[in-house]
């Protein structure tokens, strides 16, 4: 007798197990569909997992387990392949392109579409994807005006002969 209880525990124990597997997925489905429902103006990550009834913490773990990539990847993905059909369609400035699609600034728009489609918006035309994809660029040191190399020509002097001193082009050495 205490075998067929036991018996009969354990299968309610993996039925249950498995209805809260299911009950989660639904959930997980609903709140990726509230996500991506408007692109322009998504709602908050942690306010969709208190609407479809988990915590932040399923929801991202789950959203990882099932759909591969956090919410918000999600979410960047799904505007990218939005704004890249907005783009073909050739109708709609990127400027309202971008705003549709929930960037409110081109430029982020456009370095967006450029790193995950390697093009950017303006090159990839009406016509689908341009003929000849650009490569990806590595993410190395670019020059900017914050962080530059010292101007050519501009050395340290007197290095052991004195005091040294950061010098131009034109400037005179330092020594004493």
């Amino acid at each position: 007798m205490a075998g067929r209880v036991a018996g009969s525990i354990g299968r309610t124990a993996r039925h249950t197990c498995a209805a809260d597997r299911r009950r989660k997925k639904r959930r997980l489905r609903e709140a990726r569909a509230r996500l991506i429902a408007d692109l322009s103006q998504p709602p908050t990550v942690s306010g969709t997992a208190r609407e479809v009834g988990l915590s932040l913490k399923r929801l991202l773990h789950g959203f990882k387990e099932i759909y591969g990539e956090t919410p918000a990847q999600l979410l960047r993905h799904e505007r990218l392949l939005l704004a890249r059909r907005l783009v073909e369609e050739g109708q709609l400035p990127l400027k309202e392109v971008a705003w549709r699609v929930g960037y409110h600034h081109v430029t982020n728009f456009v370095n967006a579409f450029s790193a995950e489609y390697g093009v950017p918006p303006g090159g990839w035309g009406g016509n689908g994807p341009p003929l000849r994809r650009a490569a990806r660029r590595p993410n190395v040191w670019r020059r900017s005006r914050r962080s530059r190399p010292p101007a050519q020509g501009a050395f340290l002097h007197g290095i052991g002969e004195g005091r040294a001193s950061f010098t131009g082009s034109r400037s005179k050495v330092a020594t004493g």
